[in-house]
């Protein structure tokens, strides 16, 4: 990852709504900027931020800003899941393999059988067992992921 801009850079140039997520622009070269909402929507559904010709995402961005720490090679986790959700009790510091766990039921298909569950465990994917229904299996998907993420688990 590369390098984010001192703390103090950051909290010149934009002013950050812990409550609503929302970044604007404090400083910007163009004066009519200046207030306006920071950053565009990606492709990836991530908020895109320009500073001085580089392109970061709005949500180190604001890690940055609250902590005065950069990330580095960690990954800031958006609880929800949604990647545009920058409120501050929505962002987490995460390992790579933590914020992989936080995704949608990924060990739950369908069979001819019934519905399968699987969990990948350091490296090892394991069978947890073929369930009737799709309720079942999805509510068994999650007290496994509990189990093995804690605070990571999808929701």
């Amino acid at each position: 990852m590369k390098q984010l801009p001192s703390q103090e850079k950051l909290l010149e140039r934009f002013s950050y709504n812990p409550e609503t997520g929302v970044l604007t622009y404090n400083k910007h070269y163009y004066k009519s900027y200046n207030g306006r909402v920071a950053g565009s929507v990606t492709q990836k559904g991530y908020i895109s931020v320009n500073y001085k010709g580089q392109k970061y995402k709005a949500h180190r961005i604001i890690w940055m800003m609250m902590t005065g720490e950069d990330p580095g090679e960690l990954t800031i986790d958006h609880a929800d899941r949604n990647k545009a959700n920058n409120i501050w009790t929505n962002l987490r510091l995460a390992t790579c393999s933590q914020q992989e766990h936080n995704k949608k039921h990924k060990g739950v298909q369908e069979t001819p059988w019934g519905w399968s569950v699987r969990i990948m465990t350091n490296g090892i994917r394991r069978t947890v067992g073929t369930f009737k229904t799709k309720s079942e299996a999805l509510t068994m998907y999650q007290e496994q992921c509990v189990l093995r993420d804690k605070e990571f688990a999808p929701v």
